[in-house]
């Protein structure tokens, strides 16, 4: 819902543009995520996401290294 496009930018690292614009920049605690396969995390990276392209981090547990897993996410904020 809302997502207009994916773009890969490399392992564990997406970008996904949204249909409908934030009124303001996503927060990191405005993200919640899952992903499946493994112990990781999902996260938006803040200093990357702006009110119209959200950038999903998914991380190893000890956030030492991304790594790719099916993964999916929750944004909460108000529209434009």
């Amino acid at each position: 819902f809302n997502i207009t496009s994916r773009t890969d930018e490399g392992t564990g690292d997406y970008d996904y543009t949204v249909t409908n614009a934030f009124a303001n920049q996503i927060e990191d605690g405005a993200c919640a995520g899952m992903a499946f396969g493994g112990a990781t995390v999902v996260r938006a990276g803040v200093a990357e996401t702006t009110t119209t392209v959200i950038d999903i981090k998914c991380n190893d547990m000890n956030a030492d290294a991304l790594e790719d897993r099916v993964h999916g996410f929750m944004i909460f904020g108000d529209l434009a």
